[in-house]
């Protein structure tokens, strides 16, 4: 596996070596704005001020285990168009053969079959438009035909499935122009299997092209391959941290939408990015250990309060406000953090 892994390297021959970018972002749509420093959440923090919490540093990130919450979208979602196939990509896969798929968030080369399985592509012409009576996306194999320098060349082969209608976890795209002459494949997400065990942090950006117009099986050589070190999003806060049921936190203290909306607020003002990427904030009470109990329901405004049973016993536990970051670019759930935090103590 790894001399394969070896060779697929030899392909990426004109990789690059890339320094992380820092990202700002503002977008106007989402009424967001997410800065990219370096800080901590100021003890006069609006959050902070309103409940009087205590600050305690905090960067574990723990198992993603929700109940409700919102969402924050700090890109734009990407307009997928619907995009044709074109008729030299073969017969689709029948529904009973198996998925060689399965499980893939992103295109990923298979060491031991040589082969860059591809989950999904959308296809389009050089104008994004869809050509009239085929599959809008597919999911293709590219078989490692050639690793040797600037002849690197990759065969199309079976299987292939077809899809009606284009996932929102599309990344990559194939595209035929209308005078039919070439195919350009391209994606910015791909990883080799053995990086992908590791929950190594190394993608690809490919471009291959192939000659349709060329007789026999349909092949495509590597216009650019170039490699990047991906580094995951960063939570760069103190934790506030609060008391039930000491003040203000009382027994019969509301636990709702304010503390999310709050949440969502210190995520966008103090999380740290790395790369530009359509990446989605989603926060939510998080209680393990069942401490809250719903005490209305206003809209969608779910208010929560300490169950009545609570007492000495509970001594210890905690409840809090999680918020997770999913990469929409890479199909990942990149981050899991506690925000705010509460601890019984009687």
């Amino acid at each position: 596996m790894i001399a394969v892994a070896a060779s697929l390297a030899s392909v990426f021959a004109r990789l690059v070596a890339e320094k992380p970018a820092w990202a700002w972002f503002n977008e106007q749509s989402a009424k967001i704005t997410l800065e990219i420093k370096v800080g901590y959440l100021l003890s006069n923090s609006p959050l902070e001020s309103a409940v009087g919490l205590r600050g305690n540093r905090c960067y574990s990130s723990l198992p993603r285990e929700m109940r409700r919450g919102k969402q924050s979208t700090i890109m734009p979602n990407k307009k997928f168009v619907y995009v044709p196939f074109c008729m030299l990509l073969l017969t689709p896969i029948a529904s009973g053969q198996f998925d060689v798929w399965s499980g893939l968030a992103r295109t990923q080369f298979d060491s031991p079959a040589s082969t860059l399985r591809i989950p999904c592509a959308v296809l389009e012409d050089e104008n994004r438009n869809s050509v009239p009576g085929f599959a809008p996306a597919y999911a293709l194999n590219l078989l490692l035909l050639s690793a040797e320098p600037d002849s690197e060349r990759f065969r199309l082969v079976d299987p292939i499935k077809t899809f009606e209608q284009i996932p929102e976890s599309c990344l990559d795209t194939v595209t035929v122009p209308s005078s039919g002459s070439i195919a350009t494949y391209t994606t910015s997400s791909a990883e080799i299997d053995v990086d992908a065990a590791a929950n190594a942090d190394t993608f690809y950006t490919l471009e291959l092209q192939a000659d349709l117009s060329a007789p026999g099986t349909l092949e495509f050589s590597v216009l650019s391959a170039d490699s990047r070190s991906y580094r995951r999003p960063f939570y760069d806060a103190e934790i506030p941290q609060g008391f039930p049921p000491n003040q203000p936190f009382n027994l019969d203290f509301i636990y709702d939408d304010v503390f999310i909306e709050g949440s969502l607020h210190e995520m966008n003002q103090n999380l740290l990015v790395f790369e530009p990427s359509r990446i989605v904030i989603d926060c939510f009470y998080f209680d393990p250990d069942g401490l809250l109990e719903v005490m209305e329901v206003i809209g969608t405004n779910v208010r929560y309060r300490l169950k009545a049973s609570v007492n000495v016993i509970d001594n210890g536990k905690r409840f809090s406000v999680h918020c997770t970051v999913f990469n929409r670019d890479l199909n990942r759930l990149d981050l899991t953090v506690p925000v705010l935090d509460w601890v019984i103590f009687f």
